[in-house]
């Protein structure tokens, strides 16, 4: 499949004070999507969840956060993703 556009949200501000794991997974999101390696950044996504939520249970991220990371990251991928699907399926 061809990537071309964005699967970050940049209309959107990433949240301040972020814990450190969960920023080098956002940067390895940032280079993947450059790349065009769309399906390393899918599979970056799961861990993104799951580190996110321990932070949340942890205490040093907000649910908050993690509404925007999934807005930016997540939610703006698939709806990409699934335009770019379609217009490869055609």
């Amino acid at each position: 499949m061809t990537h071309t556009e964005s699967y970050i949200n940049s209309s959107m501000t990433t949240p301040a004070n972020l814990p450190k794991n969960i920023l080098n997974i956002l940067k390895m999101l940032s280079d993947y999507d450059a790349e065009g390696a769309w399906w390393l950044y899918f599979d970056r996504l799961d861990d993104l969840w799951v580190n996110s939520k321990n932070a949340i249970a942890a205490g040093v991220m907000s649910k908050k956060d993690w509404e925007i990371l999934e807005d930016k990251y997540w939610i703006h991928a698939e709806k990409i993703y699934n335009k770019e699907a379609k217009v490869e399926a055609v």
